[in-house]
């Protein structure tokens, strides 16, 4: 709501300064992580959301193999995300869906 009246300030308050001037600009991205990333146990099926703590689990302290401890266990589909939200062509990532299929990604 910010946004938009930050937008239509001038139109609507002529002469008056605008005090939404200074928030920058939001924008919101939505992608359909489960068909991104096809493996099941992201998906939570009895909420139908996804499991960021199961996308983003790390090895703990206790892994015998010393060199993975605090690594991401699911690496690679991490990348996957990270080169996926900072593309330069990200519009053609954005995709409609119910909200429990999407993650929203806002950038300033």
């Amino acid at each position: 709501m910010e946004q938009q009246a930050k937008y239509e300030w001038d139109q609507n308050n002529f002469g008056d300064s605008n005090p939404y001037a200074s928030l920058p600009k939001l924008s919101i991205f939505t992608y359909h992580l489960d068909k991104e990333f096809i493996n099941h146990q992201y998906v939570d099926i009895e909420d139908k959301a996804f499991n960021f703590r199961e996308f983003f689990r790390t090895y703990d302290n206790n892994d015998p193999d010393f060199s993975l401890r605090g690594k991401f266990v699911h690496e690679k589909d991490v990348w996957d995300f990270l080169n996926l939200i900072s593309k330069k062509t990200v519009m053609k990532n954005i995709r409609q869906t119910s909200l429990f299929q999407q993650i929203i990604i806002a950038t300033i």
